[in-house]
């Protein structure tokens, strides 16, 4: 049986890799702003030159009622039905987590593997990567339903998130993310709450 710590890294493994994979798999897209907000408005997806960007409210909007704007149409055209609803699932999973404990976690060196290791995938235009992330799992998890991809990209300390998508495509790659057939909920089962 894992332990806990074991499962919350899974988990913050599972939710970052779908917050790169979101834009990521769903298509391409853009440039990291500079400008630093309490919050992410938008997913902006960068493949070389070529970028696609979609409304964090379209998301939630997905997220709570499935309707889906015209800029999260295009995007979700990318995404096979078995992936489109893989995504809803994973945008529906909020997970309540002790802050302090979380805290001790990202600061770990383990966290702090973790977070570099991710941060390649979102481009930025300072150093800030590990630091921009660390801060939106700790304040997302604060949200009252817990941690989830909305509150993670709510709490996030840019007005844009920009996924790096040849980097992010590698990482999901190299973790078997791709795979149509993974399921979250299982790998998740010893922290989601019954």
């Amino acid at each position: 049986m894992p332990t806990l710590k074991y499962s919350i890294i899974n988990y913050l493994c599972h939710l970052l890799f779908y917050i790169n994979s979101f834009p990521i798999v769903l298509s391409f897209s853009g440039i990291f702003g500079s400008s630093f907000s309490l919050a992410a408005e938008t997913i902006v997806i960068r493949y070389g030159l070529f970028e696609q960007s979609v409304a964090v409210d379209d998301i939630r909007k997905y997220e709570e009622t499935q309707q889906v704007s015209a800029d999260l149409a295009s995007l979700l055209d990318y995404l096979s039905p078995k992936q489109q609803q893989k995504l809803l699932e994973v945008l529906q999973i909020k997970i309540p987590l002790d802050i302090v404990a979380m805290n001790k976690l990202v600061t770990s060196e383990t966290g702090e593997k973790f977070l570099n290791f991710v941060a390649l995938a979102i481009a930025r235009s300072d150093n800030a990567g590990i630091q921009a992330l660390r801060s939106a799992i700790l304040l997302g998890a604060k949200a009252p339903k817990g941690l989830g991809i909305i509150s993670f990209l709510e709490a996030y300390p840019s007005e844009r998130i920009v996924v790096n998508l040849p980097v992010a495509l590698e990482m999901l790659e190299k973790s078997g993310w791709l795979n149509e057939e993974i399921d979250i909920n299982e790998s998740c089962i010893y922290i989601i709450p019954k």
